[in-house]
């Protein structure tokens, strides 16, 4: 499904990891996930269990998430230390209609009011095939909040839309449009965006965002480039980022935004399950406001 994965970039790993993995120096993150665990469910379904507890400055929070995977469904319950609760549901009608799923999340984390307990429950169909897919979906505590995508792509290119309608409103809330292209060593992803609340700027748009992944050795070193701006704030960001795999057991990156920050870090496998992690921030123009980071990571 490269259309719907290019638009909403929910597939796009690799400018993304350039960017941002291995780079929170200043937050501290300890996560315990158990995969793959038997449970006596129905259809041999596995269990999967994730805990996190996070520090960053004065503030922490934890969550921890269950989340059940069978043969034709997925199902997730997450819960925080602020009582937020969400929950995802998939579900594979294959056997039915090929290419089809059906799928309902919902969230309490816009404190509404009343006996109903969550803020949001978002019902939605979805049909994909090689290269082209259309999801439809309504959340009757939005408004009934009607959304939908399509998306289509062959060739390297690929292309989608996105509209919300509030069916309670009966206006066009937000609306926008993705554009993708990928060769073997080259990714480019475009997406622009408007909330019909905001003012509207570029051709009727109020964000923008654009993201370039360049390998330049295969498996060994890339770069990566992410820029963003928003009318209704007139932010802007900029980023370039390299990553560089000297083997197979040492990985080094390195980050510099517009606001002159350069950060890099370094995985370091020291066994076949732990990983040493170093990072170190300072700023590029000044060379003042260093902060060094370190972590270790356990995998089996």
């Amino acid at each position: 499904m490269p259309g719907f994965e290019f638009f909403d970039a929910k597939s796009w790993k690799k400018s993304s990891d350039c960017s941002s993995k291995g780079y929170n120096d200043n937050v501290r993150t300890i996560e315990v996930r158990g995969k793959g665990l038997s449970t006596n469910l129905p259809g041999g379904a596995k269990a999967e269990i994730t805990s996190k507890f996070t520090n960053k400055g004065e503030s922490c929070s934890t969550e921890s998430t269950i989340k059940l995977t069978g043969a034709n469904f997925t199902l997730s319950n997450t819960i925080n230390s602020c009582s937020n609760y969400k929950y995802e549901l998939t579900a594979n009608l294959d056997d039915q209609v090929p290419g089809l799923k059906f799928g309902a999340k919902g969230d309490n984390s816009g404190g509404r009011s009343g006996n109903c307990p969550f803020s949001s429950s978002r019902l939605s169909f979805t049909y994909a095939q090689d290269a082209f897919m259309i999801e439809a979906g309504v959340d009757p505590l939005k408004n009934n909040a009607l959304d939908v995508a399509v998306a289509g792509g062959a060739d390297g290119i690929a292309a989608g839309i996105r509209a919300r309608y509030s069916l309670g409103e009966s206006k066009l809330t937000c609306y926008g449009l993705g554009l993708g292209y990928q060769t073997d060593a080259l990714q480019f992803l475009l997406n622009a965006g408007a909330d019909k609340s905001k003012e509207s700027c570029f051709y009727g748009f109020n964000a923008i965002s654009a993201s370039i992944h360049h390998e330049l050795i295969r498996d060994r070193l890339c770069f990566a480039a992410e820029y963003g701006k928003c009318a209704s704030s007139e932010k802007t960001s900029t980023s370039l980022a390299a990553v560089y795999s000297a083997d197979s057991r040492t990985t080094l990156r390195a980050k510099v935004n517009d606001e002159g920050t350069l950060v890099m870090a370094g995985d370091f496998k020291n066994s076949d399950f732990s990983t040493i992690n170093l990072t170190a921030r300072v700023n590029a123009k000044t060379f003042d406001g260093a902060a060094f980071g370190w972590g270790l990571t356990f995998e089996k």
